[in-house]
Order: structure tokens, then sequence, then C-alpha cells
């Protein structure tokens, strides 16, 4: 009976064993990012975020670094990989948000306050759409095209 006590446990101890997998959970500058990452999703997110900051930025900057935390888990990595990126790309120094503004499929600007041109009851100008978008440090904004779009909607 003992001997088949032990088997049990030696049988579950491998099949813990197993099906273990090292991943982790990651912060960024002290902010810390939803799910589990594997070393590998982590490389090339550094990788992808070191080549979009060096785009996007004017002059030399790179990413904030990543903490990393490592975790046994029974479950796979299951991290959002693009809002990881989007967020050590939008932390880099020398990157911005800003808001493209759209009037259907038409480009009419980036502001870098898009709260500025919407009416009283903050709700967008009908026909209008707003996507986020990163850009460089001291862009100058579309203002005046993105007013007469607005002007021309409402």
């Amino acid at each position: 009976m003992v001997r088949r006590i032990l088997l049990f446990l030696f049988a579950a101890a491998q099949f813990i064993c197993a099906n273990l997998s090292l991943s982790y959970r990651v912060s960024v500058d002290g902010r810390e990012v939803p799910g589990t990452f594997s070393r590998a999703e982590l490389e090339r997110i550094g990788i992808v975020s070191c080549a979009a900051v060096d785009e996007i930025a004017r002059g030399p900057s790179s990413p904030p670094a990543m903490e990393t935390r490592p975790l046994w888990s029974l479950h796979p990595a299951s991290g959002d990989k693009a809002m990881l990126c989007d967020i050590l790309i939008s932390s880099a120094p020398g990157v911005a948000r800003c808001c493209a503004v759209y009037a259907g499929e038409t480009s009419c600007g980036v502001v870098a306050d898009p709260g500025a041109f919407q009416d009283g009851a903050d709700a967008l100008p009908r026909g209008l759409i707003y996507r986020p978008v990163l850009s460089y440090v001291g862009r100058e904004c579309d203002n005046a095209a993105v007013e007469a779009a607005v002007m021309k909607f409402t």
C-alpha cells in the first residue's frame, strides 16, 4: 500500500513538473501590466518597441526598462503583447500621444487635445472620428484644419 502511495506521489510530481512553465510578470515605470509573458515574447517586444521609438522620436531615445518577476505556472503565458508594446513606446522620452482626426476616410489632421474640439456634451461631432496615434514631442498640431472640419460637421 505504501509503495502505491509513493508511486502515485511520484507520478503526480512528474505530471506537475512536465506541465510547469516559466513566465514573467512585467511592470513598466512601476505600473504592472496585466497577464504573464514568456521570455521569447519579452525579447521580441523589446526589439519591436526599440525600433518603433527610433522611428517616432526625434533624437536618441529608448523605451523604459521592463522590470520582470519570474512566475512558475501551470497556465501558458497570456499577456496582451500589443498593450505592453504600446506602454513601452508611449512611455519613452521623445514620444507623445496625439489624436488623428478623420472625417469619414479623409484625414483632417493631428491634434494634441481632442477634447478642445468636442461639443458641450463631451460627444464627438457627428461624422468625425478620433484615433490615437503616437508622434514625436513638439509636433505641430493641425488645429485650424481640424477646427474647420468640426465646424463643417456641427
